[in-house]
């Protein structure tokens, strides 16, 4: 074997097991951080957990903020792979708008972290966005919007009665956010999961199927 060959293995190892370890972090952090605050997350727990030395976390992720915005941004590639694949497995508008749904619904009950961190980070008015809250709002408003656009080709194909495609991905979006934190522990009348999932699937069914048997009119 040339000397080449041999760093080149040895880097290879080496990139894989700072790949394992990080993804170790990453995996304790979001376990920590599923309930509890974030700035009530200590590093030398996340360490513990993960089995890893505290400067170990610190060395691949410099903070706890960065850890935290690691975490997040690694829940938000689960959310993408799992809603790109509802979109090929369904042809229809309104099924890729059900599916996205349940979808989406069933990834904030499996990742109570993101839950915490979207209820958090909405209620964060009065402070400066950090460049990894941008990116990460950017990253869930292109969601919204495609979800719009489901919405909306729902519409046209005449399966959902007329309505304002953009305010009801908002108010939906906003809502499967609020329902997800009812199952989050310390409430004071927490639904189970099922009933979560059950009462966001309810929803849909009356946007999806049972809306040509109401209206809203805005101005009454």
């Amino acid at each position: 074997m040339t000397t080449d060959k041999a760093a080149s293995l040895a880097s290879a190892r080496g990139e894989r097991r700072r790949a394992k370890t990080r993804a170790s972090i990453v995996a304790a952090a979001e376990k920590l951080l599923a309930h509890t605050a974030p700035e009530s997350v200590r590093i030398e727990d996340v360490a513990a957990l993960a089995g890893v030395s505290p400067a170990s976390v610190y060395v691949h992720f410099g903070t706890k903020d960065g850890l935290v915005a690691a975490t997040t941004e690694h829940l938000l590639e689960i959310a993408t792979t799992e809603i790109a694949a509802v979109h090929s497995n369904n042809k229809r508008a309104v099924d890729r708008v059900i599916a996205t749904g349940r979808a989406y619904l069933q990834l904030l009950i499996d990742h109570p972290a993101l839950t915490r961190y979207l209820t958090a980070r909405a209620l964060r008015t009065d402070e400066s966005a950090s460049p990894t809250d941008v990116r990460i709002d950017n990253r869930f408003e292109t969601a919204r919007v495609t979800f719009q656009q489901q919405i909306q080709e729902a519409i046209d194909d005449g399966d959902v009665r007329s309505l304002d495609a953009r305010l009801m991905s908002h108010f939906l979006f906003g809502a499967w956010v609020g329902l997800a934190t009812l199952s989050l522990g310390g409430n004071s009348y927490p639904l189970a999961p099922h009933d979560v999932s059950r009462a966001g699937l309810q929803a849909l069914e009356v946007l999806t199927r049972g809306a040509s048997s109401w209206s809203v009119d805005a101005g009454d």
